[in-house]
């Protein structure tokens, strides 16, 4: 059918972009299956590229309120990537993307020495496999895969830069989905993914940049850190006009809480002192609008998105610009 070969990368772009509760680094929707069209029987290679610039309005407390000033504000992010997809067959796909981040925060706390923090690198590079299977007016999506640490991320557990990409964990990720032709010029999706990373033993954890006292006299103590799981839902629609599409979408995210465990030195008191100083769980609501343009073998098109109403998370304004082309 002709709207199997709609391009769809405007129709799940752009998830939000997180400090607590939000993708640390390049939105996986951004080199998914369903990020390109579905699907010309030409097609074998599609290169993609792409840049994003965010910038945060404000921080949601964990009552969920607004708070335009904190021991850490004025976080900035740019992020470059490059994406390869493969078709293997009628029915599955692979690639990989590889990214690059640069992310300023400015700390103002008294826990660590107040100054911007700046860190760029290169931390991961995601790998992903796709099933999609075309029913009448109906595409279901399958993805999983897993982002592999090429950087070592931020030195110690407790940091007050921004971290990049998957902070050097090993991580796994599986999504599922569907779109509906609503009409020829109308598409409805939904996708819903897990983003789970690795426990990493041997993370360093400086007390003195904890809150409070330190039940005992060390300095640095060990842990093995398991960052929260995300959960994230998406959904919106899409209108095709001519050689523009044009989406609007809606995403919520939701971050369980971080723990630490087998702390060197361990005592009970301990482990409960560092895990309530570890990222909480989080939530973030995040609105989106998307507009693409296609000619020939070629897409480009811009996305912009930010985020109303969440808790323990940054609000962040976030744009995109990507192209992509078929070989």
């Amino acid at each position: 059918m002709r709207w199997f070969k709609i391009n769809i990368v405007h129709v799940i772009l752009a998830l939000p972009m997180i400090c607590l509760s939000q993708e640390p680094g390049i939105p996986s929707p951004l080199h998914t299956v369903a990020m390109s069209s579905i699907r010309d029987t030409s097609e074998t290679v599609r290169i993609t590229a792409g840049s994003i610039s965010s910038f945060s309005y404000t921080t949601f407390d964990k009552q969920g309120k607004w708070q335009q000033q904190g021991e850490r504000d004025h976080l900035s992010r740019i992020a470059f990537f490059v994406a390869v997809k493969r078709s293997l067959g009628k029915y599955f796909e692979a690639g990989f993307c590889l990214p690059w981040y640069h992310s300023s925060l400015r700390y103002n706390g008294m826990y660590y020495q107040q100054g911007t923090y700046t860190v760029e690198q290169i931390s991961d590079i995601r790998l992903y496999t796709g099933f999609h299977l075309s029913l009448k007016r109906t595409i279901l999506l399958l993805e999983a895969g897993t982002n592999i640490p090429i950087g070592n991320g931020l030195p110690t557990a407790l940091h007050p830069a921004f971290p990049p990409g998957e902070n050097g964990y090993l991580s796994f990720w599986g999504k599922a989905g569907f779109l509906i032709a609503a009409t020829n010029t109308l598409t409805v999706f939904q996708q819903t993914s897990i983003d789970m990373r690795a426990p990493r033993s041997g993370a360093i954890i400086d007390t003195e940049s904890l809150p409070g006292s330190f039940p005992g006299n060390l300095q640095v103590i060990q842990a093995t850190i398991k960052p929260g799981d995300r959960l994230v839902f998406q959904t919106g629609i899409t209108s095709r006009r001519h050689l523009w599409s044009f989406s609007f979408g809606y995403s919520f995210l939701y971050q369980f809480q971080s723990k630490a465990q087998n702390i060197f030195p361990e005592t009970s008191t301990d482990q409960n002192f560092v895990n309530q100083n570890l990222a909480p769980r989080s939530v973030l609501h995040t609105l989106y609008a998307a507009a693409f343009l296609q000619w020939n073998k070629f897409y480009a098109g811009f996305t912009t998105l930010g985020s109303p109403g969440g808790f323990n998370s940054w609000g962040e304004w976030t744009n995109a610009l990507i192209i992509s082309f078929k070989i």
